[in-house]
């Protein structure tokens, strides 16, 4: 990827996100998420909540130990290893 993976990756994703109706969020820190019977149902981002309808969806692009933190009970990868190109 001679510009990285944005061009391919990252900018296609969030135009199919956006065509569909989602809101991208970033710049705020996802502090926690509530959920009932199995299902997000509030996004806790600080003094800010965002309510989940029974059709939302959220899509969570988060490194492995956010995403432990938010939900412990997932298993992620603790091990990593980067990868260097030259």
């Amino acid at each position: 990827a001679r510009d990285g993976l944005g061009p391919d990756l990252i900018v296609p994703a969030v135009d199919a996100l956006r065509e569909a109706g989602a809101e991208i969020r970033t710049g705020a820190r996802l502090r926690a998420l509530e959920i009932e019977a199995g299902r997000a149902t509030v996004l806790v981002f600080g003094a800010e909540r965002v309510a989940l309808g029974p059709s939302d969806r959220a899509v969570l692009a988060l490194p492995p130990a956010e995403i432990k933190r938010l939900l412990p009970h997932l298993p992620v990868p603790d091990t990593f290893e980067p990868i260097v190109n030259a």
